[in-house]
C-alpha cells in the first residue's frame, strides 16, 4: 500500500508530529481572508490518542483561474500556530505556502 496514501495537510505543525492510522481534528474557525482557528488533533497508531491543541491565524490570497490564457490557480497562505500541548507544546510555528491546480 502506498505510504502517503491518506496524507493530511497541516502546515502549522510539524512534519510528521502526529502520525497513526486514525486522525480525528475537531475545528472552531472564522471565515474570510483572515482565518483564525483553533484546533483539537488525536492520532494513533490503532486507537485515537489524546488531543493535541492548536491556535492560530491564517491569511489566505487566492488568485482565479485565467482559463483562456491557460493559467492555472494560484492561493498563498501566510500563517502562524502556536501548540499548546503535545509533543511540541509552546511551539509557536510561522508558514507560508504557494497552491497551484488546474
Amino acid at each position: 500500500p502506498a505510504a502517503l496514501s491518506h496524507r493530511i495537510e497541516y502546515p502549522g505543525l510539524p512534519l510528521a508530529s502526529l502520525i497513526g492510522r486514525r486522525v480525528a481534528i475537531l475545528t472552531a474557525e472564522t471565515t474570510g481572508p483572515l482565518r483564525l482557528y483553533h484546533d483539537w488533533i488525536a492520532a494513533g497508531p490503532e486507537s485515537y490518542g489524546g488531543f493535541t491543541r492548536v491556535i492560530g491565524g491564517e491569511f489566505a490570497l487566492p488568485i482565479p483561474r485565467v482559463a483562456i490564457a491557460r493559467l492555472p490557480a494560484i492561493q498563498t497562505q501566510l500563517g502562524v500556530s502556536h501548540s499548546m500541548n503535545g509533543r511540541f507544546a509552546n511551539a509557536t510555528i510561522a508558514y507560508a505556502s504557494l497552491r497551484i491546480s488546474r
